[in-house]
């Protein structure tokens, strides 16, 4: 699978091969992401503020920027 650079995001295109690894690297994204968005569910406090400044710090965007293929953007925070 390849990727571009489109408008600053990364474009996965899942319909060639992997030479990269892109497709690892996305989705072991998307499990740390998931991980911590669980992680927010177990302070007492309440999960809603949490789990919103999760998102902020990954920039998740769901937002059709490019086509018409349903995308979700994710950023690992550094």
């Amino acid at each position: 699978m390849a990727h571009n650079v489109i408008n600053g995001k990364v474009v996965v295109d899942w319909l060639t091969g992997d030479p990269e690894g892109d497709r690892l690297v996305l989705l072991a994204a998307y499990r740390d992401f998931i991980k911590e968005i669980n992680e927010c569910f177990k302070k007492p406090e309440g999960a809603g503020f949490y789990i919103s400044e999760v998102f902020e710090k990954w920039q998740i965007d769901t937002e059709n920027q490019i086509d018409n293929v349903p995308r979700i953007w994710i950023k690992r925070p550094k």
